[in-house]
């Protein structure tokens, strides 16, 4: 039995990570929130060709600007390492040269996105009325990409000073703005698709105007140099290309598997949306505490406390698993109840069901996999993150090359569809990460840096 002195120690680990993980994931859940408003709002003012489109214009959106993610996690591991150091400016003065970075890297994506968004819809292989949608919605989206990759930048400073509650009071701001603004947007001003993507967007950027706000105040009080310095950038950018990779490779697999579901129509497409968001509440529960972790265990490995960050990890996955068990429950309902929510259209209820039903079944290990990546990103041992993730897409993309021919254009095919993504893609991920987290060959890797 557990002394009474472990118990009170893993209860204490428990409540520092949940009274981080809480309002992370409060504010992680925002995009996904705006994403379901998107969903359903669309899903019963316009058509099924409409909420199609706005599959494929979340899904090129998500996977374009997903790939930067790497902007807050490396932030969130520089400034807490500084801030445990007792350097807060230098940790400000890193993480305000990221937020310069995220712009520049914004705007270029946003001018590239728009001048290839009908190339990239092609490759969805929708009809022309589902393309067209899509990339109206683009088009309209990426109006808010700058401001999308400088609020990843400004969170990450803060969850690296563990100011995590200003994050959320404005990621809510942006939910309140949103869902008023879609409506007004598709029903008043008859602006379809192009309206949700437009909407969203001047959301993202008024948020972005009220993360950057308590920034530059803290940059005056602690006289932080403001303006863009080029060797901390490069720096930042070299620090986070494995995780670059890493998140390349993850939202290949993804796409992938929406192209894949293309060819089944257009209801599969707009079950997959109504999937799509479902999912990402269960992922982002687990992310979060994913993310805790990250400022939590830098912080450990920066005072060299090594002991402390495998308890921290431990007690990690433990959360992690229960959470994950019980997600996967509560889906198995949800899989029956929600769908007319998304859709009046009865044969995109089956899609719905079938791809809800299958993913509740792998939320337990998933849980594994994503709070690894978190102890990884800490311990600066990003390289094995993203061989492990490249590996994983492609024995998935193999995996279903091989399958697809074979399977049926219906709701069972679907759900085969998916079961190919969550069996080997998720599934070879979450052995990888048991294979570095087995004799702590993640904090031998730490150790060696430090």
């Amino acid at each position: 039995m557990k002394s009474n002195i472990e118990q009170h120690e893993n209860k204490k680990l428990d409540r520092q990570i949940l009274s981080l993980a809480l309002p992370i994931f409060g504010q992680m859940i925002i995009e996904p929130v705006m994403l379901t408003a998107d969903t359903i709002v669309v899903g019963h003012i316009l058509t099924t060709q409409d909420l199609a489109a706005l599959t494929v214009g979340t899904n090129v959106c998500g996977a374009i600007v997903g790939i930067f993610i790497f902007i807050v996690v490396i932030t969130n591991a520089s400034v807490s390492r500084a801030f445990a150091d007792g350097n807060k400016k230098s940790g400000l003065h890193i993480g305000l040269n990221n937020v310069w970075l995220a712009a520049l890297l914004g705007t270029i994506t946003a001018l590239l996105t728009y001048l290839s968004a009908p190339e990239i819809v092609k490759l969805f292989n929708m009809d022309s009325v589902v393309s067209a949608g899509a990339v109206s919605y683009i088009r309209a989206l990426v109006l808010g990409f700058p401001a999308n990759m400088i609020i990843m930048a400004a969170t990450g400073i803060l969850r690296g000073f563990k100011l995590v509650k200003i994050p959320l009071v404005v990621s809510i701001g942006g939910v309140v703005v949103n869902v008023p603004l879609n409506i007004t947007f598709l029903t008043i001003g008859h602006m379809g698709i192009c309206g949700s993507g437009l909407a969203t967007a001047i959301a993202l950027n008024l948020m972005m105007a009220a993360l950057v706000f308590p920034l530059i105040r803290m940059a005056l009080k602690t006289k932080t140099k403001k303006r863009p310095n080029g060797r901390t950038m490069f720096s930042s950018v070299l620090e986070g290309i494995p995780i670059f990779l890493r998140t390349l490779a993850l939202w290949s697999a993804i796409s992938f598997l929406a192209m894949f579901v293309g060819s089944y129509g257009a209801p599969a497409v707009a079950g997959l949306q109504a999937v799509d968001s479902v999912w990402y509440f269960a992922i982002l529960i687990l992310d979060s505490v994913s993310e805790s972790i990250i400022s939590l265990i830098s912080a450990e490995i920066g005072k060299r406390n090594f002991d402390k960050a495998k308890l921290i990890l431990g007690r990690a996955i433990s959360i992690g698993l229960h959470q994950g068990i019980v997600l996967g429950l509560i889906g198995i309902v949800m899989s029956f109840t929600v769908p007319p929510i998304f859709s009046p259209d009865a044969e995109v209820h089956k899609y719905i069901t079938c791809g809800i039903f299958e993913g509740s079944f792998v939320l337990w290990y998933a849980s594994f996999a994503f709070i690894i990546d978190g102890c990884l990103v800490a311990a600066k041992d990003t390289k094995f993150m993203a061989l492990q993730t490249v590996v994983s897409a492609a024995l998935y993309i193999s995996a279903t090359l091989l399958l697809d021919p074979l399977l049926p254009k219906n709701p069972l095919g679907f759900l085969l569809l998916m079961s190919t993504y969550d069996g080997v893609f998720l599934g070879s991920r979450a052995l990888l990460s048991l294979y570095r987290f087995r004799k702590d060959r993640w904090l031998k890797h730490s150790t060696n840096n430090c």
